[in-house]
Protein backbone atom coordinates (compact mmCIF):
# COMPACT_ATOMS: atom_id res chain seq x y z
CA UNK A 1 0.00 0.00 0.00
CA UNK A 2 1.40 3.29 -0.58
CA UNK A 3 1.49 5.86 1.75
CA UNK A 4 1.01 9.97 0.95
CA UNK A 5 3.53 12.10 1.94
CA UNK A 6 1.50 15.01 2.22
CA UNK A 7 0.51 14.52 6.10
CA UNK A 8 2.98 12.81 8.45
CA UNK A 9 5.87 14.56 9.76
CA UNK A 10 9.17 13.80 7.34
CA UNK A 11 10.78 11.39 10.37
CA UNK A 12 7.77 9.17 9.80
CA UNK A 13 7.32 9.18 6.23
CA UNK A 14 7.53 6.14 4.02
CA UNK A 15 8.81 6.22 0.06
CA UNK A 16 5.60 6.84 -2.16
CA UNK A 17 5.38 3.71 -3.54
CA UNK A 18 7.03 0.30 -3.82
CA UNK A 19 7.32 -1.38 -7.23
CA UNK A 20 4.67 -3.82 -7.70
CA UNK A 21 7.24 -6.74 -8.36
CA UNK A 22 8.79 -6.15 -5.02
CA UNK A 23 5.58 -6.39 -3.34
CA UNK A 24 4.51 -9.91 -1.12
CA UNK A 25 0.83 -9.03 -2.40
CA UNK A 26 2.00 -9.08 -5.86
CA UNK A 27 2.38 -13.57 -5.72
CA UNK A 28 -0.20 -15.51 -7.47
CA UNK A 29 -2.87 -15.96 -4.66
CA UNK A 30 -4.19 -18.71 -6.60
CA UNK A 31 -0.47 -20.19 -5.73
CA UNK A 32 -0.61 -19.62 -2.32
CA UNK A 33 -4.08 -21.30 -2.28
CA UNK A 34 -6.36 -17.98 -1.92
CA UNK A 35 -9.72 -18.23 -2.81
CA UNK A 36 -10.84 -15.45 -0.69
CA UNK A 37 -9.15 -12.09 0.40
CA UNK A 38 -10.28 -10.29 3.11
CA UNK A 39 -9.39 -6.41 3.43
CA UNK A 40 -9.67 -4.24 6.48
CA UNK A 41 -9.41 -0.55 5.99
CA UNK A 42 -8.72 1.76 8.24
CA UNK A 43 -6.41 3.99 9.96
CA UNK A 44 -4.11 4.15 6.59
CA UNK A 45 -2.77 7.76 6.56
CA UNK A 46 -3.13 7.72 2.75
CA UNK A 47 -5.03 9.48 0.16
CA UNK A 48 -4.69 7.74 -2.35
CA UNK A 49 -7.59 6.05 -3.93
CA UNK A 50 -6.17 2.73 -3.00
CA UNK A 51 -3.79 3.44 -6.02
CA UNK A 52 -0.39 1.95 -4.29
CA UNK A 53 -2.27 -1.14 -3.31
CA UNK A 54 -3.54 -1.60 -6.65
CA UNK A 55 -0.40 -0.83 -8.69
CA UNK A 56 1.25 -3.92 -6.64
CA UNK A 57 -1.79 -6.37 -7.70
CA UNK A 58 -0.77 -5.00 -11.03
CA UNK A 59 -3.24 -2.46 -12.11
CA UNK A 60 -1.29 0.36 -14.59
CA UNK A 61 -1.83 3.78 -14.24
CA UNK A 62 -0.43 5.60 -17.42
CA UNK A 63 -0.75 9.84 -18.01
CA UNK A 64 -1.61 12.29 -20.52
CA UNK A 65 1.99 11.21 -22.00
CA UNK A 66 1.65 7.69 -21.77
CA UNK A 67 4.15 7.05 -18.86
CA UNK A 68 3.65 5.03 -16.07
CA UNK A 69 3.45 5.71 -12.77
CA UNK A 70 2.13 5.40 -9.43
CA UNK A 71 0.04 7.50 -7.81
CA UNK A 72 0.13 8.94 -4.54
CA UNK A 73 -2.09 11.63 -2.91
CA UNK A 74 -0.41 14.61 -4.54
CA UNK A 75 -0.23 12.96 -8.04
CA UNK A 76 -4.00 11.32 -8.23
CA UNK A 77 -4.75 14.22 -10.70
CA UNK A 78 -1.94 13.02 -13.28
CA UNK A 79 -4.22 9.89 -14.28
CA UNK A 80 -5.06 9.64 -17.83
CA UNK A 81 -6.10 5.82 -17.92
CA UNK A 82 -6.20 3.07 -16.08
CA UNK A 83 -5.22 -0.07 -17.29
CA UNK A 84 -6.29 -3.55 -14.86
CA UNK A 85 -5.58 -6.25 -17.48
CA UNK A 86 -2.65 -7.84 -15.32
CA UNK A 87 -4.50 -7.94 -11.87
CA UNK A 88 -8.18 -8.94 -13.64
CA UNK A 89 -5.68 -11.93 -14.57
CA UNK A 90 -3.87 -12.51 -10.85
CA UNK A 91 -7.29 -12.33 -9.15
CA UNK A 92 -9.34 -14.42 -11.33
CA UNK A 93 -11.48 -16.66 -9.54
CA UNK A 94 -10.48 -14.41 -6.02
CA UNK A 95 -13.12 -13.23 -4.23
CA UNK A 96 -12.11 -9.68 -2.58
CA UNK A 97 -14.29 -8.60 0.38
CA UNK A 98 -13.44 -4.88 1.62
CA UNK A 99 -14.42 -4.56 5.85
CA UNK A 100 -14.45 -1.24 6.92
CA UNK A 101 -16.11 0.95 9.39
CA UNK A 102 -17.01 4.17 8.17
CA UNK A 103 -20.09 5.45 4.91
CA UNK A 104 -18.12 8.53 3.89
CA UNK A 105 -18.05 9.09 0.25
CA UNK A 106 -14.80 8.92 -2.18
CA UNK A 107 -14.69 13.15 -2.30
CA UNK A 108 -16.78 16.17 -0.96
CA UNK A 109 -17.40 17.44 2.71
CA UNK A 110 -17.90 14.31 3.87
CA UNK A 111 -15.02 12.10 1.67
CA UNK A 112 -11.89 10.99 2.18
CA UNK A 113 -9.71 14.26 2.24
CA UNK A 114 -12.16 16.51 4.57
CA UNK A 115 -12.91 14.52 6.70
CA UNK A 116 -9.86 12.06 7.50
CA UNK A 117 -6.51 14.07 6.24
CA UNK A 118 -7.05 16.90 8.72
CA UNK A 119 -6.59 13.92 11.64
CA UNK A 120 -3.10 13.05 9.80
CA UNK A 121 -1.73 16.68 9.82
CA UNK A 122 -3.21 18.00 6.43
CA UNK A 123 -3.85 21.75 6.23
CA UNK A 124 -7.17 23.63 4.73
CA UNK A 125 -5.20 23.84 1.70
CA UNK A 126 -3.70 20.38 1.44
CA UNK A 127 -6.94 19.00 2.02
CA UNK A 128 -8.57 20.95 -1.03
CA UNK A 129 -6.05 19.66 -3.30
CA UNK A 130 -6.15 16.23 -2.15
CA UNK A 131 -10.24 16.43 -2.49
CA UNK A 132 -9.32 17.28 -6.23
CA UNK A 133 -7.00 14.41 -6.60
CA UNK A 134 -9.85 11.82 -5.29
CA UNK A 135 -12.19 13.64 -7.88
CA UNK A 136 -10.26 13.46 -10.86
CA UNK A 137 -9.82 9.62 -9.78
CA UNK A 138 -13.66 9.44 -9.71
CA UNK A 139 -13.94 11.07 -12.94
CA UNK A 140 -11.72 8.89 -14.67
CA UNK A 141 -13.42 5.33 -13.67
CA UNK A 142 -16.36 6.74 -14.13
CA UNK A 143 -15.30 7.48 -17.98
CA UNK A 144 -12.99 4.44 -18.52
CA UNK A 145 -15.61 1.85 -16.62
CA UNK A 146 -19.12 3.55 -16.98
CA UNK A 147 -18.46 2.92 -12.60
CA UNK A 148 -19.27 5.81 -10.54
CA UNK A 149 -17.83 4.51 -6.90
CA UNK A 150 -17.82 8.17 -5.74
CA UNK A 151 -20.74 8.15 -3.40
CA UNK A 152 -20.92 4.54 -2.92
CA UNK A 153 -20.78 4.11 1.06
CA UNK A 154 -17.62 3.26 2.38
CA UNK A 155 -16.05 4.57 -0.88
CA UNK A 156 -13.94 7.11 1.13
CA UNK A 157 -12.45 4.60 3.85
CA UNK A 158 -8.36 4.51 4.18
CA UNK A 159 -8.25 7.62 1.96
CA UNK A 160 -10.17 6.33 -1.09
CA UNK A 161 -8.82 3.05 -0.47
CA UNK A 162 -12.69 1.49 -0.49
CA UNK A 163 -13.44 3.23 -3.76
CA UNK A 164 -10.10 1.72 -5.64
CA UNK A 165 -10.82 -1.87 -4.32
CA UNK A 166 -14.43 -1.79 -5.63
CA UNK A 167 -13.51 -0.13 -9.57
CA UNK A 168 -9.74 -1.39 -10.06
CA UNK A 169 -9.85 -5.13 -8.13
CA UNK A 170 -13.58 -5.97 -8.25
CA UNK A 171 -14.32 -5.56 -4.34
CA UNK A 172 -17.34 -5.93 -2.42
CA UNK A 173 -17.34 -3.30 0.79
CA UNK A 174 -19.11 -4.74 4.08
CA UNK A 175 -19.50 -3.56 7.33
CA UNK A 176 -16.27 -4.33 9.11
CA UNK A 177 -17.92 -4.80 12.61
CA UNK A 178 -21.28 -6.51 11.40
CA UNK A 179 -18.67 -8.99 9.67
CA UNK A 180 -16.62 -8.94 12.94
CA UNK A 181 -19.90 -9.52 15.33
CA UNK A 182 -21.31 -12.02 13.32
CA UNK A 183 -18.43 -14.29 13.09
CA UNK A 184 -18.07 -14.28 17.02
CA UNK A 185 -21.68 -14.56 17.62
CA UNK A 186 -22.28 -11.14 19.27
CA UNK A 187 -26.14 -12.15 18.97
CA UNK A 188 -25.76 -15.34 20.76
CA UNK A 189 -24.04 -14.10 23.88
CA UNK A 190 -25.81 -11.01 24.23
CA UNK A 191 -28.85 -12.79 25.38
CA UNK A 192 -29.20 -12.49 29.45
CA UNK A 193 -26.70 -9.66 29.09
CA UNK A 194 -27.64 -7.26 31.71
CA UNK A 195 -24.59 -4.75 30.36
CA UNK A 196 -22.20 -4.29 27.55
CA UNK A 197 -18.74 -2.47 27.37
CA UNK A 198 -17.33 -1.49 24.20
CA UNK A 199 -15.43 1.53 23.08
CA UNK A 200 -12.32 2.74 20.53
CA UNK A 201 -9.65 5.07 20.68
CA UNK A 202 -11.60 8.49 20.69
CA UNK A 203 -15.07 9.05 20.46
CA UNK A 204 -16.67 11.72 17.90
CA UNK A 205 -19.41 12.29 15.29
CA UNK A 206 -17.62 9.51 12.80
CA UNK A 207 -18.05 6.66 15.95
CA UNK A 208 -21.86 7.08 15.35
CA UNK A 209 -21.53 6.69 11.40
CA UNK A 210 -20.38 2.79 11.09
CA UNK A 211 -17.38 2.22 13.63
CA UNK A 212 -16.97 -0.31 16.29
CA UNK A 213 -19.38 1.70 18.65
CA UNK A 214 -22.46 2.53 16.76
CA UNK A 215 -22.00 -1.15 15.19
CA UNK A 216 -22.38 -2.71 18.50
CA UNK A 217 -24.84 -0.15 19.48
CA UNK A 218 -27.41 -0.85 16.73
CA UNK A 219 -27.90 -4.48 18.30
CA UNK A 220 -27.73 -4.11 22.13
CA UNK A 221 -30.41 -1.25 21.41
CA UNK A 222 -32.28 -3.52 19.79
CA UNK A 223 -32.11 -5.81 22.57
CA UNK A 224 -33.04 -3.38 25.58
CA UNK A 225 -29.51 -3.97 26.98
CA UNK A 226 -27.56 -0.76 28.09
CA UNK A 227 -24.01 0.23 26.42
CA UNK A 228 -21.34 2.48 27.92
CA UNK A 229 -18.80 2.97 25.58
CA UNK A 230 -15.33 3.87 26.97
CA UNK A 231 -12.57 5.68 24.86
CA UNK A 232 -9.10 7.59 25.50
CA UNK A 233 -10.67 10.63 24.40
CA UNK A 234 -14.05 12.36 23.67
CA UNK A 235 -14.63 14.98 21.42
CA UNK A 236 -17.51 17.85 21.68
CA UNK A 237 -18.81 16.31 18.54
CA UNK A 238 -19.64 12.55 20.10
CA UNK A 239 -23.40 13.52 21.69
CA UNK A 240 -23.95 11.77 18.29
CA UNK A 241 -24.03 8.05 19.87
CA UNK A 242 -26.08 8.66 22.46
CA UNK A 243 -28.67 8.84 19.16
CA UNK A 244 -27.92 5.20 18.11
CA UNK A 245 -28.22 4.10 21.95
CA UNK A 246 -25.26 4.35 24.22
CA UNK A 247 -26.19 4.59 27.35
CA UNK A 248 -23.27 6.63 28.68
CA UNK A 249 -19.28 6.85 27.75
CA UNK A 250 -16.60 7.40 29.55
CA UNK A 251 -12.69 9.08 29.00
CA UNK A 252 -10.00 7.22 30.05
CA UNK A 253 -7.81 10.41 29.87
CA UNK A 254 -7.37 11.04 33.49
CA UNK A 255 -4.48 13.53 33.44
CA UNK A 256 -3.59 16.54 31.15
CA UNK A 257 -0.72 15.04 29.27
CA UNK A 258 0.73 14.95 25.98
CA UNK A 259 -0.24 11.53 24.16
CA UNK A 260 3.40 10.25 24.41
CA UNK A 261 3.35 10.34 27.96
CA UNK A 262 0.06 8.18 27.86
CA UNK A 263 0.38 5.22 26.73
CA UNK A 264 2.32 3.72 29.54
CA UNK A 265 -0.69 5.18 31.72
CA UNK A 266 -3.38 3.76 30.00
CA UNK A 267 -3.87 0.13 31.56
CA UNK A 268 -3.91 1.71 34.98
CA UNK A 269 -6.33 4.48 33.95
CA UNK A 270 -8.60 2.22 32.07
CA UNK A 271 -8.94 -0.16 35.20
CA UNK A 272 -9.93 2.97 37.18
CA UNK A 273 -12.18 4.15 34.82
CA UNK A 274 -14.04 1.05 34.71
CA UNK A 275 -13.58 0.83 38.61
CA UNK A 276 -15.34 4.69 38.52
CA UNK A 277 -18.08 2.65 36.12
CA UNK A 278 -19.12 -0.26 38.55
CA UNK A 279 -18.87 2.40 41.29
CA UNK A 280 -21.93 4.34 39.68
CA UNK A 281 -23.69 1.05 38.32
CA UNK A 282 -23.36 0.05 42.52
CA UNK A 283 -24.93 3.61 43.07
CA UNK A 284 -28.17 2.70 40.91
CA UNK A 285 -28.31 -0.70 42.45
CA UNK A 286 -28.38 1.54 46.13
CA UNK A 287 -31.09 3.60 44.96
CA UNK A 288 -33.29 0.82 43.74
CA UNK A 289 -32.87 -1.06 46.75
CA UNK A 290 -33.77 1.77 48.81
CA UNK A 291 -36.64 2.94 46.89
CA UNK A 292 -38.47 -0.46 45.58
CA UNK A 293 -37.75 1.20 41.66
CA UNK A 294 -35.86 -1.03 39.12
CA UNK A 295 -32.84 -0.56 37.73
CA UNK A 296 -33.75 0.29 33.54
CA UNK A 297 -31.99 1.80 30.61
CA UNK A 298 -34.51 4.60 29.20
CA UNK A 299 -36.25 3.74 26.10
CA UNK A 300 -35.10 5.09 22.99
CA UNK A 301 -38.54 6.49 22.20
CA UNK A 302 -38.85 8.37 25.74
CA UNK A 303 -35.25 10.38 25.32
CA UNK A 304 -34.50 13.94 24.29
CA UNK A 305 -37.15 15.18 27.07
CA UNK A 306 -36.03 16.69 29.76
CA UNK A 307 -33.55 17.38 33.16
CA UNK A 308 -31.53 14.58 32.22
CA UNK A 309 -31.14 14.93 28.76
CA UNK A 310 -29.91 18.33 28.75
CA UNK A 311 -27.82 16.87 31.35
CA UNK A 312 -25.84 14.59 29.43
CA UNK A 313 -25.70 16.59 26.25
CA UNK A 314 -23.61 19.37 27.80
CA UNK A 315 -21.93 17.07 31.09
CA UNK A 316 -20.82 14.79 28.89
CA UNK A 317 -21.80 12.56 31.97
CA UNK A 318 -24.01 10.01 32.88
CA UNK A 319 -27.18 10.37 34.81
CA UNK A 320 -30.34 8.42 35.98
CA UNK A 321 -34.26 9.47 35.52
CA UNK A 322 -36.33 8.31 38.58
CA UNK A 323 -39.84 7.61 36.99
CA UNK A 324 -41.49 8.93 40.38
CA UNK A 325 -45.55 9.25 39.72
CA UNK A 326 -47.82 7.80 37.06
CA UNK A 327 -50.41 9.17 34.73
CA UNK A 328 -49.53 11.92 32.17
CA UNK A 329 -47.84 14.78 32.31
CA UNK A 330 -48.97 17.03 34.05
CA UNK A 331 -48.95 15.33 37.26
CA UNK A 332 -51.42 16.72 39.25
CA UNK A 333 -50.65 17.91 43.11
CA UNK A 334 -52.26 15.75 45.06
CA UNK A 335 -49.66 13.16 44.16
CA UNK A 336 -47.37 14.80 45.71
CA UNK A 337 -47.00 13.37 49.29
CA UNK A 338 -47.50 9.50 47.90
CA UNK A 339 -44.37 10.78 45.97
CA UNK A 340 -42.45 12.37 48.68
CA UNK A 341 -43.08 9.17 50.57
CA UNK A 342 -42.17 6.79 48.13
CA UNK A 343 -38.71 8.71 46.92
CA UNK A 344 -37.41 9.57 50.53
CA UNK A 345 -35.07 6.62 50.61
CA UNK A 346 -33.74 6.80 47.02
CA UNK A 347 -33.09 10.97 47.64
CA UNK A 348 -31.18 9.65 51.37
CA UNK A 349 -29.38 7.00 49.26
CA UNK A 350 -28.17 9.53 46.40
CA UNK A 351 -27.03 11.76 49.10
CA UNK A 352 -25.19 9.29 51.44
CA UNK A 353 -23.28 7.71 47.95
CA UNK A 354 -22.31 11.73 47.04
CA UNK A 355 -21.01 12.31 51.03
Amino acid sequence: MTKSNCVLPEEHRLPPAFPAGDSPAAQTPQARGARRIVLGLGGSATNDGGCGCAAALGVGFLDADGQSFVPVGDTLGRIARIDTAEAEALLRSVEITVMCDVTNPLYGPTGAAYVFAPQKGADAEKVKSLDAGLRHFGDVIRSQYGLDVSAMPGAGAAGGMGAGCVALLGGTIQSGIDAVLDVTGFDRQLEGADLVITGEGRIDSQSADGKVVSGVARRTRAKGVPLIAIAGGIADSAGAVYDIGVSAMFSTDRAALPVDMLGARSPGDYEATLSDIMSLIAIAERFAAASGYAVAATPYASGHAGYKDWFLQDFRRPGFTIEAGSGENPLPLSQFPDIWSDNLGILLGGMAAVL
